[in-house]
């Protein structure tokens, strides 16, 4: 998966999601042990506390754990879901996880923002 630097989106988001994708399509199947820490960050072209943030997502969602000196395994039994209350039949883990991507997208679009208005306050030529 090529990682998209210049998205809304954090990069340990979009390792987190394309390590999802690969469990949910049967790459890495229940029981196996990921690649380790360096062959991920080598594969994702990031740094090891982008992956590190990656797998600490995957493990709070229960889909991986890690064990230390061993590695990091997709969970033998996948997180029960929890009951679907939610729009279009969502499970609550699944809602907090939608509701976690906009958190994180608002945060990256308001920091952009506060950047740019700090880059033009400190322009001179912009002053009167």
């Amino acid at each position: 998966m090529a990682i998209d630097r210049g998205g809304a989106q954090p990069l340990h988001a979009q390792v987190a999601e394309d390590i999802r994708r690969r469990i949910r399509e049967g790459e890495f199947t229940s029981g196996m042990k990921l690649p380790p820490l360096r062959a991920l960050t080598a594969a994702y072209d990031v740094a090891e506390m982008t992956v590190h943030a990656a797998i600490r997502e995957l493990q709070r969602e229960g889909l991986v754990v890690s064990s230390r000196g061993r590695g990091t395994f997709v969970s033998e039994e996948p997180a029960e879901p929890e009951a679907t209350d939610g729009p279009e039949g969502k499970t609550i883990e699944g809602q907090l996880t939608d509701l976690r991507r906009t958190v994180e997208d608002l945060a990256a679009r308001l920091e952009s923002l506060e950047a740019h208005a700090s880059k033009s306050t400190a322009d001179p030529t912009s002053r009167p």
